[in-house]
């Protein structure tokens, strides 16, 4: 219990985290980039998620795209928390070839180095590069909740980037890096 979402203040009354993910479709390359086992999965970390200044989200989604051998533990993870302006695609690979906001950096033999570490990286809360923003559609009055949306606060996508990691099942990880706005979660 706890994990990630419990350090960063997530596993309390204020949030509920769902029971279920959902893989997002990418097209299949017929050959291989330098980046092997990538996926990309957009998930539902929380339902009724209380945020610092007392607004509710009815859901948040974010999504996640991984590089390296998916199936290192927490020890051998990397996190990465993209800037307000970038999101969760970090470098080009199989799934998705174009080019990634810090390609020079991820990748066999590069600084985060996905011969050795599993990388990770999810989208911001708020931020409309894959995850719950403003032009997402607002279950309660099924249009866009545009200037109703909620003041965002670095705690509450902080707390998101936790509840991510614990839906994939890394309570702890062996670093987190930090773009940007990134950085300060």
């Amino acid at each position: 219990p706890g994990g990630l979402a419990a350090a960063a203040g997530g596993a309390s009354p204020m949030s509920t985290p769902p029971a279920a993910a959902v893989e997002a479709p990418r097209p299949r390359l017929a050959s291989p980039l330098w980046a092997t086992n990538t996926r990309s999965r957009e998930l539902v970390v929380a339902r009724d998620f209380r945020m610092v200044y007392g607004d509710t989200l009815p859901e948040v989604r974010v999504t996640v795209e991984e590089w390296g051998d998916t199936s290192l533990g927490p020890d051998r993870t990397v996190a990465i928390f993209p800037s307000f302006s970038h999101g969760h695609h970090v470098a080009a690979n199989a799934a998705d070839p174009s080019p990634g906001w810090w390609d020079g950096m991820v990748g066999p033999g590069r600084w985060l180095d996905t011969n050795r570490f599993r990388v990770v990286c999810s989208s911001v809360l708020g931020s409309p590069m894959g995850s719950t923003c403003p032009r997402t559609v607002d279950p309660r009055t099924g249009r866009p909740y545009r200037m109703a949306f909620p003041t965002v606060t670095t705690a509450d996508q902080a707390r998101v980037h936790a509840l991510a990691m614990d839906a994939l099942g890394l309570p702890k990880v062996h670093a987190v890096v930090g773009a940007s706005l990134g950085g300060m979660q």
